[in-house]
């Protein structure tokens, strides 16, 4: 289960960028939240969604995730160089 995602130098995303899944205190909706069954637990959120305007960074955030996907679960060899896409619009 996805809690929390956070993404940088990767882009689109200049600053570091969060995306997590902890509810809020919000009481309205809480049937879309998950509590933990002790009280020092976190409450998560069942689903979400993301939107957002055209070239919002929608796309570069799921492009993101599949990169840290893929490290974490094809790894990587020892002193092999690891093939990322920085920030773009940064002046070198």
């Amino acid at each position: 289960m996805l809690i929390r995602f956070t993404v940088e130098n990767f882009l689109s995303f200049n600053k570091r960028t969060d995306f997590n899944m902890i509810a809020s205190d919000e009481i309205r909706h809480s049937h879309h939240v998950v509590k933990g069954i002790s009280e020092n637990e976190i409450s998560l959120l069942r689903s979400s969604v993301i939107y957002g305007a055209n070239a919002s960074g929608k796309s570069n955030l799921m492009k993101a995730m599949a990169f840290a996907r893929e490290f974490v679960v094809e790894s990587v060899e020892k002193r092999k160089a690891v093939k990322i896409e920085p920030f773009r619009l940064e002046k070198s």
